[in-house]
């Protein structure tokens, strides 16, 4: 099964070692980043993502991939994870089949990008009362990018290209689950999975115990 891991650091400090914390593959990619905001955002998705992988039995330092859509994999190809995050937002996924996992904030949008949408998502997007279109424009912006997540591999994937709202159906050799879920009134999360049953909650995980965690086994790891 997949498990699926949602940590809200807000109101919580990085520690001074958080990059010392991180897989070299996180840390390069969180010191790329020059605004203060996205690196703090990489950084703490990157603890999750440690966290995750240590909880579910996997050695975080594993060689990891990067594909050329940026969508970042284990080399050996052991396990498959998916990472997200949006404001003070971390999602993890992890399990043992192609998955994607994408949280969002609700907020006010231009609903002209759902153009890119499936002509069928557009058509169920615009029978929504108009209060509520905003919010269902999510619904189907993190189906959407969760099911990207897990059916790209190599190459680049349409939005259009596969309806959402309905149960997924084949796409070339792959089945697809995918469910959305509700983290507050403001956020939405999406998993999608190749095959692999979906978990029923998302796992919300306390930033000062996941500090707390790692900051202990990197003091007990050996030199």
């Amino acid at each position: 099964m997949v498990k699926a891991y949602i940590l809200d650091w807000r109101g919580v400090s990085l520690p001074e070692n958080a990059m010392a914390l991180l897989p070299a593959w996180r840390r390069e990619r969180a010191a790329e980043l020059r605004r203060p905001a996205a690196r703090e955002e990489s950084v703490w998705t990157g603890l999750l993502w440690r966290w995750a992988m240590e909880k579910s039995g996997f050695d975080p330092d594993m060689p990891i991939s990067v594909l050329p859509a940026g969508k970042p994999v284990a080399a050996d190809g052991t396990v498959f994870f998916s990472l997200s995050n949006s404001g003070p937002l971390a999602l993890c996924a992890v399990g043992n089949e192609l998955m994607g996992a994408d949280v969002q904030q609700a907020r006010p949008v231009n609903l002209t990008i759902a153009r890119r949408f499936h002509p069928e998502e557009q058509a169920w997007l615009a029978a929504q009362p108009e209060g509520e279109r905003e919010l269902a424009f999510f619904r189907v912006w993190t189906r959407k990018e969760a099911w990207v997540k897990a059916a790209s591999n190599e190459e680049f994937l349409s939005l259009s290209q596969q309806n959402v709202i309905k149960p997924l159906q084949d796409w070339g050799f792959m089945d697809y689950n995918v469910i959305v879920k509700n983290v507050s009134s403001q956020y939405l999360a999406a998993l999608c999975s190749q095959g692999e049953a979906l978990p029923a909650a998302l796992t919300q995980i306390q930033p000062e115990a996941l500090l707390t965690v790692l900051g202990r086994e990197k003091e007990e790891s050996p030199l």
